[in-house]
């Protein structure tokens, strides 16, 4: 897989949650969904490879400490653009993402 099959993947994932989970008639164009998904797939391989030099406890925290990062650009974007923010799209989409690199053997950009 490539990295812009991550990016249409994650775009997908992103509209589906928004419809499974928005409960107004909003509309959503998707390309946030496609950039969390994409945060996803970085946190799954940046995952991989810390978990390659260090011990599990040390990566999983690090993992977190994405979502956690990850989580709080999204607060904070709303915050500031005192905007409905389209979140169910940046959760479907980096779910999405992180789902789809999980499946993956190797990181598609890594040299």
């Amino acid at each position: 897989l490539e990295t812009c099959e991550i990016w249409a993947a994650s775009v997908m994932g992103g509209a589906i949650v928004f419809a499974l989970l928005h409960t107004g008639s909003a509309a959503m164009i998707g390309a946030s969904g496609g950039v969390f998904g994409l945060l996803g797939a970085w946190a799954v391989f940046d995952h991989r490879e810390t978990r390659r030099r260090t011990s599990l406890r040390r990566a999983a925290l690090r993992s977190a400490g994405i979502c956690i990062a990850v989580l709080l650009l999204s607060v904070l974007d709303a915050a500031l653009r005192q905007s409905a923010l389209a979140w169910q799209a940046h959760l479907g989409g980096f779910l999405a993402g992180a789902a789809l690199s999980a499946t993956m053997e190797t990181d598609p950009v890594a040299p």
